[in-house]
């Protein structure tokens, strides 16, 4: 399944979780809202409010 980048499928909460395989103790984290926006926290270490930004972070880009 392809991650979403717009609504959450059936109008609920999402939360999107990454690691790096040799650090999974600190582990960077996405919540998206039923209307389309988000609120987390990158690998960069900003805080993200759309999916599309919060994973390029986490591309290093």
């Amino acid at each position: 399944m392809a991650p979403l980048a717009g609504r959450t499928r059936h109008r609920r909460h999402a939360y999107y979780w990454a690691a790096t395989d040799d650090d999974l103790d600190h582990p960077v984290t996405l919540r998206l809202f039923p209307d389309g926006s988000a609120d987390g926290v990158g690998a960069d270490g900003a805080r993200h409010h759309r999916f599309r930004a919060w994973k390029e972070s986490l591309l290093g880009r």
